[in-house]
Order: C-alpha cells, then structure tokens, then sequence
C-alpha cells in the first residue's frame, strides 16, 4: 500500500469540491483532488449551470445590485424551520464572498440571468427580476489535454453551439415574435465567431467547471480521475486522511489539516432518494449502508425536488427530460408571457 500526504485532501471534483481545493491552495496549503470517475466535473458539468448568491460582484457588475437583507426575508419566509436559521444566515452572510472568490481566482466569468425569476418572486423579499447568474462561454482549449476529461453534457450539441438560459425565453419564440429570430441570429454569430478564431467554447455547468479546472491548473492543485474513496482514515473522533484505489492499487492520502467531502451522490443513493420524493413507499428489506466512522450531522430535509427520467429503449442512459416541475402538477395553469 502507498502513501501520500497533502496538507487537505478533497473528495468529488464538482464545484463543491474545486472551491474548496481553490481555497486551500490559496491559503498556501498543499492540496489535491481526487474524483472516482474517468472525467472531472460531477453533477456541474452536466448541470444549466445557474447560481442564486444573492449579492455577488456578478449581479452588481450587470446593474443588479442586491440587497442582502432583502435576500435574507426572502429566503427565512419560503424555508422557515426547515433548515437552521443560522445556516440560511451564513449563507447570506458568506455565499458572496466564496462566489467572488472562485471569481478572481479563477478565469470564470458570470452574468445575471435577466427576466429568470426567484421561484417565489412573491414572497417577501423575492424579485420578479430574479438573482440567477450563469457562466459565460469558456474556451475549453485554454485547458490543452484536460479538456477532453471534462464530464461530457447529457445532450451533445455542434460544436460551439452554446445557448445560454437568457437565450431559451427568446428562441421559443423564434415562429412567433421578431424577438425569436434577433436571438437566434446571435446565438448562430457567438457561434461562428468563436469557429474562425479556433476557439472551442462551452456554456452552462461545463463551463463553470472548465474554468474552476483551469485555476486549480495554475494553483498546481492535482485531480486524480478513476480514484474512488473506499474509506475514512481516523485517528480517534479526528479524520486524518482517507484510502483509495490508485490504478488498482490501495493509496492513503494523508491529510494533515483535513478532509473536505465534496462527492454529492444524494440521487444515487436510494434510502435518500426514497424517503425524500413524494411517491408511495412500498415494502422492502432493510438496505445495508456503509457506516460513517464519525460523527456527523445531516441535512434537515422534508422533501426533494425531482425531475422525470427514464431509460430509453435499448439500455441508454437515464437522462432527465425537459418538463416544468410546476406544469405536471394537476390542476397546472401555464399562462403566456406577453411582449
């Protein structure tokens, strides 16, 4: 078995995951990444890739200055009890200072997502305008070999063909109003402007995750792909490290500051997925679980949000389909915006 030692080793290679090797590294610490799968990414990379920080530097630098206290009603009113009051403060408190963070640390850029509304612009504190931010296109070639272990989209599009979420309101529209074809020709001129410089761009999660790739690269932080965790190392209550396996081979990262488990999984792990979603809860066996040797406390959840999804025929993938959560309910009303 081999050893390494790092001053902080982090688990999952999402933007959980890369914040916090970015800060480490930053706070001149030695630092590496290590992910299970053979691209890095996780659920960012294929994720819209939108942010709701209220106050970050990306909102007032788009006309939006936010009011953090306005903010912080907002979200006290649609969570009450269901989370700590203290956590939704933190988040309020520091959320903008971490987004700006991986903003000048790395060459991420970010816009505020205009007309995208808080899910309940009505709530007290809520905005009609929204608070959204999403990335901007990013050249993947800046990343030179790493670019092709990025977590490839569910649906691939041609390449540079990037559509952002300020993009999808005006192309519905692209048979019904002027507005749907002024887009379209934009989206196709980002495109062949990014063809003939020799750029290969990149929007949403993808891009988020590239350019955080691109920073822990010039913070000399390692992402170590096909290295699954198998186990915490501890010394006491205290987690000093953790095993992995290492092209087939048992490694312990030694840690000596400490271990940040950014590994998400919460929908592949089916005694959370099942106790969170509103479908009926059939009878079953007991479910074997990997203990935790450590105490930790867990999230204050009631419920989940959930989208459809299902296997195509032939064994594909699962991949989620586009549909409103709001427009399956029944009863649902789904009024036209008009211009």
């Amino acid at each position: 078995m081999t050893d390494r030692e790092y001053d902080v080793v982090v688990v999952g290679s999402g933007a959980a995951g890369m914040t916090a090797a970015l800060a480490a590294a930053h706070h001149g610490l030695r630092a590496v990444l290590i992910e299970k799968a053979a691209h890095y990414g996780g659920s960012t990379a294929r994720s819209g890739g939108g942010v709701w920080i209220p106050g970050n530097k990306a909102l007032e630098a788009s006309g939006r200055p936010d009011d953090r206290e306005e903010a912080r009603r907002y979200l006290h009113s649609i969570i009450g009890d269901v989370v700590p009051k203290e956590k939704i403060d933190t988040y309020i408190d520091r959320g903008a200072e971490a987004f700006d963070f991986v903003l000048d640390h790395s060459p991420l850029q970010m816009t505020w997502v205009p007309g995208y509304s808080d899910y309940h612009p009505e709530a007290p504190g809520g905005l009609g305008s929204g608070r959204s931010c999403e990335p901007k296109p990013f050249d993947l070639k800046v990343l030179g070999a790493e670019a092709a272990k990025l977590e490839p989209p569910y649906a691939k599009a041609p390449l540079n063909v990037v559509v952002m979420q300020a993009d999808f309101v005006r192309l519905n529209l692209i048979r019904r109003h002027p507005k749907g074809m002024m887009r379209a020709m934009r989206v196709g001129a980002r495109t062949y402007l990014a063809k003939f410089t020799g750029k290969h761009i990149v929007g949403m999660g993808q891009a988020i995750i590239a350019a955080m790739r691109k920073g822990l690269m010039d913070a000399n932080v390692p992402v170590l792909l096909d290295t699954p965790l198998t186990k915490l190392i501890t010394d006491g209550d205290r987690v000093v490290g953790v095993e992995a396996t290492v092209d087939g081979e048992p490694t312990i990262f030694k840690a000596r500051y400490g271990v940040v488990l950014g590994t998400g999984g919460f929908e592949h792990n089916a005694r959370c997925a099942s106790s969170t979603s509103a479908s009926p809860s059939p009878p079953s066996g007991p479910r074997a679980r990997r203990p935790i040797p450590v105490t930790a406390s867990g999230p204050a959840w009631r419920s989940a949000a959930t989208s459809v999804s299902w296997r195509t025929p032939g064994g594909g993938r699962p991949s989620s389909r586009a549909a409103s959560r709001g427009s399956r309910w029944p009863s649902a009303i789904c009024p036209a915006r008009s211009w």
